[in-house]
């Protein structure tokens, strides 16, 4: 038995994991995700996606904790329903999580992965053609703070997602801008992340449109990066003048960050 059989053979974690949030594992969905932790291992062995690219880290550090969100979008996981195909743009996408796996998993959600690496959305383009995903998955290349001032992008997607991608304030700049009124993000940060960095978001969220921060607390805990998700609904357009200049959100947090230190 090969390396890739053996994957495919043991699904349990990711399905002993969603049962703890009730929710039923099609086959097919389990069978789906195992060749992406196949796909992940493969590319990983020349160029570097994640650092650890276990099946068991994979397993829980990366696709159960993507999936933690689905306790939070009941009425996204409801594929059946005659609603209009939500859309997901995921920024910072790198191997796909959480956006490649909450396409494999949603089958009426319509997901955009962003990023600026060339060799991840080389990744990403191969995984999505391997998984039978291309009608309702695609890639973008491009610096996220150019994304939101784009016309093409700003204001047009229902839901945003960020896991990784740095500090909280940097998510809601770049994410917010892209979302509908009333649309809503969902960042993945550490309890201790979101709870330091979240003044520096508040002093902004005015700007972005953005409404109270909420902070979810996801059952679905064991093995993974033991994250909370931050949701935010976007009640307004908010500034043009937000996303701003890499150079300029640079420079603020890092002087958040020599605050941080000397106070």
């Amino acid at each position: 038995m090969d390396r890739t059989e053996s994957l495919q053979e043991n699904p349990d974690p990711i399905k002993a994991g969603l049962k703890t949030i009730g929710i039923e594992t099609p086959s097919d969905k389990l069978a789906s995700l195992e060749k992406l932790v196949s796909l992940v291992i493969a590319y990983n062995s020349h160029t570097n996606l994640i650092a650890d690219a276990s099946p068991e880290i994979i397993r829980s550090r990366h696709i159960l904790d993507s999936l933690s969100a689905l306790q939070f979008w009941p009425d996204v996981l409801d594929s059946a329903s005659d609603k209009k195909a939500p859309s997901l743009v995921d920024l910072g996408s790198g191997a796909g999580f959480p956006g490649l796996v909450l396409a494999i998993w949603i089958e009426n959600l319509e997901v955009t992965l962003v990023d600026s690496n060339s060799k991840k959305i080389r990744f990403l383009e191969e995984a999505i053609a391997a998984l039978g995903l291309g009608k309702r998955v695609k890639t973008v290349q491009a610096r996220l703070e150019e994304l939101g001032r784009d016309p093409s992008f700003r204001g047009r997607f229902d839901l945003v997602s960020a896991r990784a991608l740095g500090h909280l304030a940097l998510n809601a700049e770049l994410g917010l801008p892209l979302l509908k009124r009333g649309g809503s993000s969902l960042f993945y940060k550490t309890e201790k992340q979101a709870k330091e960095e979240a003044p520096v978001l508040y002093s902004i969220l005015e700007s972005l449109g953005g409404g109270e921060i909420e902070y979810l607390v996801p059952e679905l805990q064991e093995g993974n990066s033991k994250h909370i998700l931050i949701r935010i609904e976007k009640l307004n357009r908010g500034s043009d003048s937000f996303p701003r200049a890499w150079k300029n959100i640079k420079r603020d947090l890092d002087r958040y960050k020599t605050n941080a230190r000397s106070g």
